[in-house]
């Protein structure tokens, strides 16, 4: 995943565009329904169609989004939710389906917003509205570093009750970026839910920079199975020292794992 997608810089291209700038797709490029779709099994009942050949469905994204279906649709019903670097949207596109209030997909790449906005269109049954502005799923620019700029305005005028953050983690570089988007985003009160394959590089710092924050804390770390699907409940410790990386009691894994890490915003922090 290049910087692009995580929103992770911002372009000296770009510098017409604001900080968060509503996308409207083109549709005439290209009819909705003469594109290839592919449907997602997230749960017995729920069923969201993608995309192949736009962009790849990243492993995170796909079992928060199974996990939102099947073990924890309370998570985001009836709340604010918002994704970053959300690429395919995926974890967006099925809090909708839940019963989200009201769902933010954001990414700084054009063509993850693109494909987005075509998959809102292509499973606009599923949040039962019979018109774009109606529908309580939108997709929208995000740049983080932009988020560090005086005069930022969050989007939809209120911070949002849940983040969900998957495989956002590749660079160390856009870390702070990125935990600075998560506060200023997330209520009191919030969920943060950060979903990774594990030893992304820059997983631990994120990680530690949550740890170490004083308006968040930890609750439990989980761990993901796909075959058959589950979320185990693990238990976690965070590093003692700077070049330690992230540590999960017991023996090391053969294979990266897909791990997911849930916190709260702590009220008025």
């Amino acid at each position: 995943m290049s910087d692009e997608h995580n929103g992770s810089y911002i372009s000296d291209t770009d510098d017409a565009y604001s900080a968060i700038d509503i996308f409207d797709v083109d549709s005439n490029v290209i009819d909705i329904d003469e594109r290839e779709w592919q449907p997602i099994l997230l749960s017995s009942s729920l069923s969201i169609e993608l995309e192949p050949a736009v962009a790849a469905v990243w492993g995170s994204a796909l079992l928060v989004a199974q996990w939102l279906a099947r073990d924890a649709p309370s998570e985001v019903r009836g709340k604010r939710v918002l994704e970053l670097g959300a690429g395919t949207s995926l974890p967006s596109l099925a809090s909708a389906a839940i019963g989200a209030s009201l769902v933010l997909a954001t990414d700084y790449d054009l063509s993850g917003r693109e494909a987005t906005q075509r998959a809102i269109d292509r499973n606009r049954a599923l949040w039962n509205c019979s018109a774009r502005d109606a529908c309580h799923i939108a997709v929208q620019r995000l740049d983080w570093f932009a988020v560090l700029e005086p005069g930022y305005v969050v989007p939809f005028g209120s911070p949002f009750d849940v983040l969900l953050v998957c495989d956002c983690n590749y660079y160390t570089r856009s870390t702070p970026a990125l935990v600075q988007t998560i506060r200023v985003h997330l209520g009191n009160g919030g969920r943060l839910v950060l979903a990774s394959r594990e030893g992304r590089n820059g997983l631990a710092d994120c990680l530690r920079m949550l740890h170490e924050a004083e308006w968040i804390c930890f609750e439990e770390a989980c761990c993901f199975c796909a075959e058959p699907f589950s979320a185990e409940k693990i238990p976690y410790v965070f590093p003692a020292e700077a070049d330690s990386g992230f540590a999960i009691t017991g023996q090391a894994e053969a294979s990266p794992r897909d791990l997911m890490w849930l916190f709260r915003r702590v009220p008025s922090a």
